[in-house]
Formats: C-alpha cells, structure tokens, sequence
C-alpha cells in the first residue's frame, strides 16, 4: 500500500508539474494569436505586422515565462521571428500561420495578405523531467505544446433587422462582387466617393428573390457582449417592431447575416415613428419608439389639429386628424426663389418676418437628389448633372444618385437670409456666417459641400435650453402629446440610450442579392465596406409608396460635435 501511496503521490506531483507547463505555453500561444489577429485587416503587411505584434509583444508579457521546463531552453516562451514567404506565398515561419478559412485542418494557407483571415500560433514541445514518477518506474518526462487559433470579425452595432442590395453586383451576379463605399459609387463628375449621395429603395413586397433597388429583412444572430449570449431574431412583425425601437449600444452582430422573407408593405409605419409618425395611440408615448429631436418631414396638419385628441398617422389618402402632403408642395429643384416671379415660382409672398408663414410652399422635407426628379420639374438653368428620372433603378438596377440636391430652396425656405452661398459651397466660408444666430456653425465636409446630413447635424444642434438651428415646427408633436420637447422631457428619454444611433439613421448589410438563393439563407456582408449607413431624409412613402429615400453617410464613423458614434467595431475571437 505504501507503495501504491508513494506512486500516486510521485505522479500526482510530476503530472501537476506537467499541467502547469502546458498551462504557461497555452498562455503564451492565446496571447500570440491574439494579438497577431489584431493586424490581420487585409492591407499590404498585414502578415508581417502579425508575426511582429506577436514576437514583439507577447515578449514584454509577465505570464510569458515558465517556471517548469526542465530543458534548459530558457524561462521565456520564443516564437520563431522569420518573416518571409516560399514561391507560393505561403509563411515560412515555423510557428506561426496563416489560413483562409475554419476549421484549420481543412482550411489553406493564406498566400496572400488579403486572404489571411486567421492566424495559427504553435508552441512547440518543451520538456519537464519527472523526479518521483521515475523512481517507481513510471515515464521519466513529458513533453506538452500549446497551440491556438484567433480570427479578426467585423461586428456592426446598433444594426437593424435590414439590408440593402449590393449596388455594385453585376446583371448576371457575382456571389463575391464587393462594395467599397469610396470608390463604387457612379462618378457623375464629382468623383466615385458615395458620402453624399441620395439613395431610394422600394421595400421588398414578399416572394421571389430580393432585387436590386429593394432592400430586405434580415434574421441577425444577435450578440449582447454584456450578457454574452446570442438571440436570434425571425419573422416580419418582429422585425419591423424592432426596426421602430430605440437599440441600445451594446448590441452587435456579426459578419455572418441570415436573409429573412417577409413582406415588407407595412414597413412604413414602422419606420415612420423616427419621424413622429404613430399608427397607433398607445405607441407615442413608449420610450422605446422615439422619434429624432428634428423631425421635418414636408407634412402639414388640418386646422384645428389637436396631437392630444387626434391621430398621428401619415396616410394621404386618410381623413381629417392625419397628416397628409400639403397643397401647395415643392415642385422641384431651381423652380422656386426667394421673390415673386409668377405662377409656381415663388417661395415667399414677399411678407416679413420668416417668410414661411405665408409661403406657397406651406412645408418641406430634404429634397432628394436632382436626378430623382423629372427633367420637367428641373428649372433648365440648375446646375445638375442628369435632371432625368432615370438617375435611379436603371436597366442595371443602379440605385444611388449623384449627389446633388435643391439646398438653396430649403434653406431659403427655412432659415432665409442666413446662406447667401449655393449648396455647391460651403455654408460657412470666409466672412459668410456674421449673421448666424449663434455660435452653432454647421459641420461641412472634406468634399465642401453642404449634404443633408450635415444639415440636419446643424439643425439639431442643442446650445444647452433650446434647438435654435430648427427649421419651422420640425420639433416632435405627436410623442408624449402634451408635452413639450427639452421642457418636458428630452431625446432619448431614457437615460440609458444615450449612445444610441440617431433616430434618422439606419446601417443597413450590403448583400449580393442577385447571387443569393431566394428563402431564408446565411450570406457574408460584402467587403471591404460591407455596410451603408443611410440618413432618412423623408417619411417612408411620402413620394412613392413603399420606398424609403435617403442620404448615404460615411458608416465607419459618424463623428459630429467631436462625439464618435462608430457603429462597426472589431471583436478578435480565440477559435480554436
């Protein structure tokens, strides 16, 4: 017994000994992979900047040592810091690799920098003696290694349940057709940079493939890093309910997005909340589905409207207590001025004061893009590039516009007096913005221009006890009827969404929708950009029913007032 006692002792000792070694080489190959999946973004170097990150830092780590190894190679755990490439592209480092694609065993090396998507970091064998185990004849040493697999994902937060086609999938599809926002815009002479430019898109009416110009539901797998766990949202009323709420800046998803059929026609009511619009009663005064602070939406009211007594639907066809287009509308880009010119030209009467009041135009959302409108409706002396309906949803499903849109009218309309400058320029140039009202000086773009993003940035500025950029009754009406805006409550209510994404706008996964099987299906986000932040720029079906138009806006950051809402984030994962 004494024996049997000794023995189990003996190897007790010398396995723990063992374990524990295995346990610092494992430390060092987690740490190893991890920090060498930080470089793996698909640039020029990002390989060789992966086998330095880990030879460099791993090296500098405190648990990096081991205490065990009786192989007198040293307490520190090495890497090899080879860093070239055989014929075929494929790293000549003994302990470091990279693939392609999971699992590891049935995955290729990576040849290129563009492909390595994983990095496989190996410790080799370091050996431990046994001092018990040999003494009552059991194995005299072991040998542990260590090995570890970490990958480099793309997560997109504040992501909603929907998705856009790729607009730069060829006719006859392209499974691996890539969108990058900067250059696969079309270049109308101003460049292939999409920021800027207007977008439409007609909702996905049910059955049959998605094609271009739609955009689609989605069933994201979605991740909530506080819980750590993953839910997977399905079926179109759930969707569209979600798409209406407020999403917190915890929740994120990840590059994998599953297409989710579902009619979309009654997407409008959904959407519409952003803009105070409430199809029913009982949800205008539910934190979840707040609208934006700026809420300009180009509709008006009949006289004697009460938000606390009548409805808040938008539906033109609806009777008395709903909004509806008004009468007297914009007609199109250059055909209004600031005074008297005739018949459907003007855009004041010449009164004073704000001029709005008594305006031909009694109210005005964003424009779209000149290209929108028809060549009819486009003064001949406007400076566009196009002025044909013809700009979007092309033979080749084409769905973005070129950029230019009628800022001056709206900002003759609504802050009259204030831009002396076309929208083609800056808004604030040298000695141009004297007469602003304050301090709130509008964000213009590298492009210098003035989009209607920035716009609305500058309109909704907050100087701490009011909006005073608003345009004429752009604050919510219908949320919380009876109260007022910033007097009564603010945007967002609860406090807890404070770093939720603008109301006005929507990330949406860029899909190759040609390529993809009609039903439910799991696809990948194109790449390099594979998502398109759009800015709402009107109610969903103000022009034309069951299609949203839109602003695209820079996705990888939106960054006003020096407060970064970057909505695409990096997660490095150990994986195997």
């Amino acid at each position: 017994m004494l024996t049997a006692i000794a023995g189990m002792m003996a190897l007790a000792m010398d396995l723990g000994k063992a374990w524990n070694l295995e346990t610092e080489l494992q430390h060092a190959a987690d740490a190893c992979a991890l920090v060498g999946a930080t470089q793996l973004n698909g640039l020029a170097g990002a390989r060789v900047r992966a086998i330095e990150a880990c030879t460099n830092e791993v090296s500098k780590l405190i648990d990096n040592e081991q205490k065990f190894a009786s192989d007198g190679l040293g307490a520190d755990v090495t890497f090899d810091t080879k860093k070239t490439f055989d014929a075929d592209g494929k790293s000549e480092n003994r302990d470091i690799k990279f693939y392609t694609s999971l699992p590891i065993a049935t995955s290729p090396e990576a040849t290129m920098d563009a492909e390595a998507k994983y990095i496989e970091a190996n410790v080799f064998p370091r050996e431990v003696s046994f001092s018990f185990s040999a003494v009552v004849g059991a194995v005299s040493s072991a040998s542990p290694r260590a090995r570890a697999v970490a990958g480099f994902e793309k997560f997109f937060c504040d992501s909603p349940q929907i998705m856009m086609c790729n607009p730069n999938e060829p006719p006859e599809g392209d499974p691996a057709a890539k969108f990058d926002f900067y250059e696969h815009c079309p270049d109308y002479g101003s460049g292939p940079s999409c920021v800027g430019r207007g977008i439409a898109m007609k909702a996905h009416a049910g059955g049959g493939k998605i094609a271009p110009g739609e955009m689609g539901f989605l069933a994201l797998n979605v991740y909530d890093p506080k819980t750590d766990t993953n839910k997977l949202v399905t079926g179109a009323k759930n969707l569209m309910e979600a798409l209406a709420a407020v999403q917190s800046n915890g929740v994120c998803t990840d590059n994998l997005v599953t297409t989710e059929p579902g009619n979309m026609t009654s997407l409008d009511r959904f959407i519409n909340v952003r803009y105070d619009l409430y199809w029913d009663d009982a949800d205008r005064d539910d934190s979840s589905l707040q609208p934006s602070p700026v809420v300009g939406k180009g509709l008006v009211v009949p006289p004697g409207w009460d938000p606390e007594k009548d409805t808040c639907k938008f539906n033109p066809a609806s009777s008395k207590g709903d909004w509806n287009k008004p009468v007297d509308a914009y007609i199109g880009p250059g055909k209004h001025t600031p005074e008297p010119d005739g018949a459907g030209g003007n855009l004041v009467d010449g009164t004073t004061g704000m001029g709005v009041m008594n305006s031909p135009i009694q109210a005005m959302a964003y424009p779209k893009d000149a290209c929108t409108y028809k060549a009819a409706d486009v003064d001949s002396g406007y400076p566009v590039v196009g002025g044909t309906e013809s700009c979007l949803f092309s033979d080749g499903g084409e769905q973005i516009g070129t950029g230019q849109w009628d800022g001056q009218t709206y900002l003759d309309l609504y802050h009259p007096g204030m831009i002396e400058d076309s929208f083609l320029l800056p808004l604030c140039g040298p000695g141009t913005c004297a007469d602003l009202p304050n301090s709130l000086d509008p964000f213009i773009g590298p492009d210098n221009k003035l989009s209607r993003w920035e716009l609305y940035n500058w309109e909704k500025k907050f100087d701490g006890t009011t909006y005073p950029n608003m345009a004429y009754e752009a604050e919510p009406v219908c949320y919380k009827p009876g109260k007022k805006l910033n007097e009564d409550y603010s945007l967002p209510e609860d406090p807890s969404l404070v770093g939720a994404l603008d109301r006005r706008i929507i990330i949406m996964a860029v899909v190759n929708c040609i390529s993809m099987d009609g039903g439910r299906t799991q696809v990948p986000r194109t790449e390099p950009h594979d998502a398109v932040a759009v800015f709402i720029t009107e109610p969903m079906g103000y022009t034309v029913p069951d299609t949203l138009f839109g602003e695209l806006v820079d996705p990888n950051g939106l960054n006003f007032d020096n407060v970064m809402q970057t909505r695409i984030r990096d997660r490095i994962l150990l994986l195997e």
